[in-house]
């Protein structure tokens, strides 16, 4: 995926960084949400190609947005990560159209 727009939503400021640098880096335009209300927002007023979100965040999680994200642009890809992940909620995200999940640390 080659000069995308994606969408970083992690509440861990480490992670996000990490994120955007490695993702600008190769060439993309990254926008950051430090909570899951500011990506929901951020998601239905701009077009992302990619959306990487955790699954556990303050008041709205990932799994929100990742409904979100499937009703108003059923074709962005969505990338689901977390540092707690269990098979139930890896199943979940699957169903609600995730296309991948991630465990927490990965290279």
């Amino acid at each position: 995926m080659a000069h995308a727009r994606i969408l970083v939503a992690d509440d861990e400021k480490s992670m996000r960084e990490l994120l955007a640098i490695m993702l600008r880096t190769d060439g993309h335009e990254v926008t950051v949400a430090e909570r899951g209300e500011q990506a929901l927002d951020l998601v239905r007023r701009e077009p992302f190609d990619l959306v990487i979100t955790d699954v556990r965040m303050p008041k709205v999680d990932g799994l929100e947005i990742l409904k979100v994200v499937k009703e108003a642009a059923p074709d962005t890809a969505v990338i689901m990560i977390s540092a707690f992940s269990s098979i139930e909620t890896a199943v979940e995200a699957m169903k609600l159209g995730a296309d991948d999940y991630i465990s927490k640390p990965f290279k």
